[in-house]
């Protein structure tokens, strides 16, 4: 299996986590990491979660990795919080596990 790179490519993401087999349920977040990023961005729960286009419990439960959170969930997430593409993997993907 490929591994996955922390040099990864604005619009390679589904790329990459497809031919890696990363599917939707196997996404792990940094939960402290994102929460941080949150804040940093001046944003709450709430007003990420509308833009996302979901709810706010939804949001905490994906977050929090009760959920699942899909590959388009992550896109979009990283786009409204500016989080630089060659630094995704320090978000998201981090406990890939089988």
């Amino acid at each position: 299996m490929e591994v996955l790179t922390k040099n990864v490519e604005c619009g390679n993401i589904l790329v990459v986590a497809k031919r890696n087999k990363i599917l939707e349920g196997s996404i792990m977040v940094n939960t402290n990491k994102l929460k941080g990023r949150i804040v940093e961005q001046g944003l709450t729960f709430g007003s990420l979660a509308q833009k996302v286009g979901i709810s706010p419990s939804t949001l905490g439960r994906k977050i929090r990795n009760v959920s699942d959170m899909t590959l388009e969930e992550v896109e979009r997430i990283r786009d409204i919080l500016n989080i630089p593409t060659n630094r995704i993997m320090e978000y998201f993907f981090t406990e890939y596990q089988e």
